[in-house]
């Protein structure tokens, strides 16, 4: 199964459906199921509460393009031209289990 970290609380955002587009630097051709897993370290202290290096949901990856100006509030962030979106759609929680986070798109 491939695998996403994504610091807190952008995972529990994504995990309770209220964060659809994930917005990177960076674009993939990968597609389909993806596991979302929280990073060890939060965003910021008020995180620190949320699961840290935990499986939180899995989503289905089914599109990665340019931000548009109109996909910041889906995504919860500014509009950056020069960012992709990634789009997720099939958002479903599944129990939290450590793991050990990487880079990029990894192998569970």
């Amino acid at each position: 199964m491939k695998a996403l970290s994504i610091k807190q609380p952008y995972a529990e955002q994504i995990a309770s459906k209220k964060k659809t587009l994930e917005v990177r630097s960076w674009r993939t051709h990968y597609r389909g199921p993806l596991t979302i897993c929280s990073s060890q370290r939060p965003k910021d202290s008020e995180s620190k509460h949320l699961p840290l290096g935990k499986t939180i949901c899995k989503v289905e990856l089914i599109d990665v393009r340019p931000m548009k100006r109109k996909d910041a509030k889906a995504a919860m962030c500014p509009y950056d031209p020069d960012c992709y979106v990634w789009e997720l759609k099939l958002i479903k929680r599944v129990r939290a289990r450590s793991v050990k986070g990487r880079l990029g798109i990894f192998n569970l």
